[in-house]
């Protein structure tokens, strides 16, 4: 397994013991920090792919749950994406008018708007999948799959601790 390598200028020793834990920390060994850092990076990445279908990441993140199931409220897509509400309101109105979901009334709620790809959309996502599967091919690139699957469990064991 590939040991994790400190950034240029990092100092590779280890620090001595504090009492307290204080002094052993370091940033850049945070599995926090990882994540936040993988996670911008993904996200970079996704919006230069994405960039000549004008798409955010973000946008993909709605119409990819959409893809899955389509006809979900807002408040399911913030939900599934992690987003609030008055975000999610933004993305889906902007999309809305991208012509790529269609925002109607909820039968059984009449507060709640339920979202549906458009035409249009059904025609973008399989032209859009293909780059996010580069993305994650990139990312992943030298990385055994098992090593992978690993790191999706423990992912999917920090979400439920947190979570």
């Amino acid at each position: 397994m590939t040991e994790y390598l400190p950034l240029s200028g990092a100092d590779p020793r280890p620090a001595p013991p504090s009492p307290d834990g204080a002094s052993d920390f370091k940033l850049d060994e945070s599995i926090g920090f990882l994540i936040y850092r993988a996670q911008l990076l993904m996200k970079k990445e996704l919006a230069r792919q994405f960039r000549p279908h004008d798409i955010t990441p973000e946008q993909w993140a709605v119409l990819n749950r959409l893809w899955e199931c389509d006809g979900q409220t807002q408040r399911q897509l913030a939900d599934r994406t992690f987003k609030d509400q008055p975000t999610m309101a933004r993305i889906c109105r902007r999309l809305e008018e991208k012509g790529l979901v269609v925002r109607r009334p909820c039968p059984d709620d009449g507060r709640a708007s339920l979202v549906n790809l458009s035409a249009e959309a059904r025609t973008l996502i399989p032209e859009l999948i293909p780059r996010a599967v580069r993305t994650l091919q990139k990312a992943l690139a030298g990385i055994d799959p098992v090593e992978a699957a690993i790191a999706r469990k423990v992912m999917g064991r920090v979400f439920e601790n947190l979570g």
